[in-house]
């Protein structure tokens, strides 16, 4: 894999990239080292889908939300239902999120109790990449990076 991989950790309701393999190709200002965004993001969700219920509820209910972009979801719901599909897959993918045509995909670092509150993540362009080549040829990577790394 030869795209941009950062590591994304929890911090009260945001999330804060603290490390950053760049490549040359492509730089997202969304994810520069030190970035603090709202947790409910690609990242943000993958970590709230391994928390127990009652406390990924409540962030859900509570957390900020800002519209980045047009199509960023700010519907609580919406993003739960995310969360939920990335508890059952083991990641995250989300759409012109941060980004107008950037696709975002993330992998929950897990600490020994099944809880994570780090990810890795990358993000990609929509122009040079679609759906099905990122879960053929990104996502396999990024999973075993998640899983190499203690949490």
């Amino acid at each position: 894999m030869r795209e941009t991989g950062t590591l994304a950790q929890i911090s009260g309701d945001h999330i804060i990239y603290s490390l950053r393999l760049p490549n040359q190709r492509m730089h997202f200002a969304a994810s520069l080292i030190g970035r603090r965004i709202n947790a409910l993001g690609t990242a943000g969700r993958v970590m709230l889908a391994t928390w127990p219920e009652a406390e990924a509820r409540t962030a859900f209910e509570t957390w900020s939300i800002h519209q980045v972009t047009p199509k960023t979801i700010t519907d609580r719901s919406k993003i739960a239902q995310s969360a939920a599909q990335a508890a059952r897959d083991g990641y995250s993918i989300t759409q012109d999120q941060m980004i107008l045509k950037e696709i975002s995909i993330a992998a929950p670092i897990l600490n020994i109790d099944r809880r994570a509150d780090a990810a890795v993540q990358v993000s990609v362009s929509s122009l040079s990449y679609d759906i099905d080549t990122i879960m053929d040829k990104i996502l396999p990577t990024l999973l075993d990076v998640a899983g190499g790394i203690q949490g």
